[in-house]
């Protein structure tokens, strides 16, 4: 039951407003995407993260010009048929950033079958991603045995099992992306490099990882494909008016959204355009914003597939097999560490 509209909070997140100065200052981009996932507090909060994600991937999966989705269950589909060629013994299917209930049944439960495990740890900086998990399962697959860490995985050193062979999985594109500036060349690589060095951590070195891609080179075809989550982006500013102590001037309304690809660095922006003139404060700090500015609040980069293979080799990983979907334009990655 949704409450009634409350009064702006004191105790609001500092970090989230942290974040947001320093990208309404164009001191950092490509960094608030986290932000993005929440959920309604009052009757008609247009803040709604959480429910136009889901949408956003039913409509994909219902066929919609966004591909990944499916092409990341088509892709895993072909790669599980041998994955216990390479996997022995008894698994632990580990979760960075399980999403949707979605993601769960058409792509997590799949590697538990195929390794005939029934032992799952998920991994989520969003607690609320956890807590649905574990309640589908609870209903769903009760012999499923799940345990939730609520951690930032890219920063933080997970600790796992060290008695069970660890199978590591990351979907939905999060591995490509990245919280940097878009424009930065070379950078990518190394931060890239950088998650695969953290992942070798928390795999403790002896372990697999799944990793998937979009690896669309068509700049139409992927623009068309993402511009259908505009809603779910926009709903950030929503959240920024409602959960942060923002002056009057703050207008969620006076943004739109597109797609802007950097071909120097394959980074895929989604970016707010300001429609009108704009001045706020937050936490003492003057914003003045000006009509067609854009702001990167997030990227997917599109690394080719032997570039990405390659980034992972030089993080101490070797490629086991790499499956494409139908159209060859996502990928899945089983790497061992070395």
């Amino acid at each position: 039951m949704l409450m009634i509209r409350p009064q702006k909070q004191l105790d609001y997140n500092k970090d989230f407003a942290k974040d947001i100065r320093d990208f309404f200052s164009e001191r950092r981009s490509g960094h608030v995407g986290i932000w993005r996932y929440s959920e309604p507090l009052f009757e008609g909060d247009k803040v709604n993260g959480m429910g136009q994600w889901a949408e956003y991937i039913k409509k994909a999966k219902a066929g919609n010009a966004y591909y990944v989705p499916n092409g990341e269950i088509q892709a895993l589909k072909t790669l599980l048929q041998n994955i216990r060629g390479h996997v022995k013994g008894d698994a632990t299917v580990i979760d960075l950033g399980p999403g949707s209930e979605d993601a769960l049944w058409g792509k997590v439960m799949p590697i538990l079958e195929a390794l005939d495990s029934k032992h799952y740890i998920g991994v989520d900086i969003v607690p609320e991603c956890l807590e649905r998990i574990e309640a589908s399962l609870k209903a769903h697959a009760p012999d499923v045995k799940f345990a939730g860490i609520n951690s930032d995985f890219y920063w933080n050193r997970v600790k796992l099992p060290t008695d069970t062979t660890l199978v590591m999985a990351i979907f939905g594109q999060t591995i490509i992306n990245l919280p940097i500036d878009p424009r930065v060349e070379k950078l990518p690589d190394m931060v890239l490099g950088s998650y695969f060095k953290r992942f070798y951590s928390h795999l403790n070195g002896n372990g697999y990882f799944i990793a998937a891609q979009d690896t669309n080179q068509n700049e139409a075809d992927f623009h068309d494909a993402y511009m259908t989550g505009a809603d779910f982006h926009l709903n950030l500013l929503y959240r920024i008016k409602r959960d942060l102590p923002v002056s009057a001037g703050f207008n969620p309304d006076a943004f739109g959204f597109k797609i802007t690809f950097f071909k120097e660095t394959g980074a895929m922006a989604y970016t707010y355009v300001c429609k009108k003139p704009m001045n706020f404060e937050l936490e003492g700090e003057t914003f003045s914003l000006f009509k067609g500015q854009e702001f990167y609040l997030h990227n997917s980069y599109k690394f080719q597939a032997d570039r990405f293979v390659n980034i992972a080799k030089n993080s101490s990983f070797d490629l086991v097999e790499t499956q494409f979907d139908a159209d060859q334009r996502v990928a899945i990655h089983l790497f061992k560490t070395v």
